[in-house]
């Protein structure tokens, strides 16, 4: 009986100090040519899920933990890009006066941007439909998928442009 009370402190001590990390998911990573590695996960407070961000250098070690969402929103999925200048792109979808919407944020190697919004106000992002690809040039495409509010129906869209730039405005693919 010890030994279970034991065991159950134990893990009830490990629940209470890990609050945020024991409820990590959907954990994506990437890695570039050079070795440099970014994870970026969703986790939940209790009422909503945030995003958090942690870098792995070539040859170093892990960072801290960063929180690189908006906590006002619920946001989920994140998607994760790196290029071999070490510039990461972060896609996600939060919920926002009921609508799906797709944001980003992007890191230099020293500081995170500030969130900008990727999709408009006409659509609803599809869960797990949207993807970036992010080249040495710092040329960046991002792709969803989304219901359209004035249309409905499903739509295909995508936005580009240069790491640190504003990107294109939605252009509706099909």
């Amino acid at each position: 009986m010890k030994k279970i009370l034991f065991a159950f402190s134990i893990f009830l001590s490990f629940v209470v100090q890990t609050n945020v990390f024991a409820n990590a998911s959907n954990i994506q990573t990437a890695k570039n040519l050079n070795g440099d590695v970014v994870a970026v996960w969703h986790t939940f407070d209790g009422t909503d899920f945030n995003l958090a961000s942690s870098t792995l250098p070539n040859g170093g070690t892990w960072s801290s933990s960063v929180s690189i969402g908006d906590p006002s929103h619920t946001e989920m999925n994140p998607v994760v890009a790196i290029n071999n200048l070490g510039h990461i792109v972060i896609v996600w979808s939060a919920i926002d006066l009921g609508i799906n919407v797709l944001y980003m944020i992007e890191y230099n190697g020293v500081t995170w941007s500030s969130i900008t919004q990727v999709s408009a106000s006409d659509e609803t992002i599809l869960p797990n439909n949207y993807s970036i690809k992010f080249d040495d040039t710092d040329w960046l495409v991002i792709t969803w998928s989304s219901y359209s509010l004035t249309l409905f129906d499903n739509i295909v869209r995508s936005s580009f442009g240069t790491f640190g730039s504003p990107l294109s405005g939605p252009t509706t693919l099909g």
